[in-house]
């Protein structure tokens, strides 16, 4: 038996160093991550802790990195405005942990949430967001297992590129993950408030993505939402939730659902709700690369109906 387990230990330990020669070998070096879309959250925070409070903080994922003019919400409102909308795939918690990191008290947060939106969103996403800025470790949980996923399907990825550069005589290396080098997704694409401008001379796609057919389900997002809520009453912070701008067509589709959604939020959400789902509906023609990207056009329509909103609800507007 002693015979056997030490042939076992020999054998797993010749593994674990086959593996780690292998990925020392087949490792890029580090690609310049300076640029990437989301380092976006480095000029975020600094603007944050720039504008000091109290302030507006808009969050979200990239439905309303791209679907505000923050300018005009400051200009309207007399109050310095900061917009932290990046990504939908680092998951509801993690936003509302970057909230409680950014907010203070007197600051008013107006949350865009895309609907049906996913507690824990993607690891690798946020993995990949902590390398750079390191800050955002404590938004994170971190998972033994899902690093040796990750850190597994990195080494396959980079060996069977090794071999390919090797066939082809050339020096091929992994595009991010996330967002490729030629891709509009780029930190220098977000303005100085934390909106994305990189679309605005460019052509709408031919077709949108992120066309789903929802599922009626009780959204595990209210609870998280009400904990949120508690913690900024205690704090002295004012929140808001707004619903997405989302295509006719689309909304028309998953009415049903919705509609539904809706309802759970009205009966359980503990903050106040401004408008409806039908308050942000544009033709598909405002729309740029997904449901939830407006074009600059629909921007500039989205932010009046915005502004007109808080105005009817004497919200922040004399």
């Amino acid at each position: 038996m002693r015979y056997f387990i030490l042939k076992s230990g020999l054998f797993i330990l010749s593994l674990f160093i086959l593996y780690a020669a292998t990925w020392y070998v087949v490792t890029p070096e580090q690609r310049e991550l300076g640029n990437d879309y989301m380092a976006a959250m480095i000029d975020k925070h600094e603007r944050a802790d720039q504008i000091g409070s109290p302030k507006i903080v808009i969050a979200g994922g990239s439905n309303i990195a791209f679907n505000i003019d923050s300018e005009r919400v400051q200009d309207e409102l007399k109050m310095p405005v900061v917009n932290l909308g990046l990504n939908v795939g680092l998951g509801l918690n993690f936003i509302l942990e970057e909230l409680k990191d950014i907010s203070s008290e007197n600051d008013v947060v107006f949350l865009f949430m895309t609907y049906f939106e996913d507690l824990d969103g993607l690891y690798a996403l946020r993995k990949h967001t902590i390398e750079h800025y390191s800050q955002a470790r404590i938004y994170h949980q971190f998972s033994l297992n899902q690093e040796m996923v990750i850190h597994t399907r990195n080494t396959r990825n980079n060996l069977r590129n090794k071999i390919v550069s090797t066939i082809l005589g050339s020096n091929r290396q992994n595009e991010p993950e996330f967002m490729g080098d030629e891709s509009i997704y780029k930190r220098n694409n977000f303005n100085e408030f934390g909106d994305f401008e990189g679309h605005h001379e460019l052509e709408p796609a031919s077709d949108l993505d992120q066309r789903f057919e929802f599922q009626y389900q009780f959204w595990k997002g209210i609870e998280p939402l009400n904990s949120f809520s508690a913690w900024a009453d205690e704090n002295d912070i004012t929140v808001y939730y707004v619903f997405p701008a989302y295509p006719i067509t689309e909304f028309q589709k998953n009415k049903s659902v919705i509609k539904k959604y809706e309802h759970d939020l009205r009966q359980h959400l503990q903050m106040e709700i401004l408008g409806n789902p039908e308050t942000f509906l544009f033709e598909e023609e405002y729309f740029y690369d997904t449901v939830y990207h407006l074009t600059w056009e629909g921007r500039e329509i989205r932010t009046n109906l915005f502004l007109n909103l808080l105005k009817r609800n004497e919200i922040l507007i004399e």
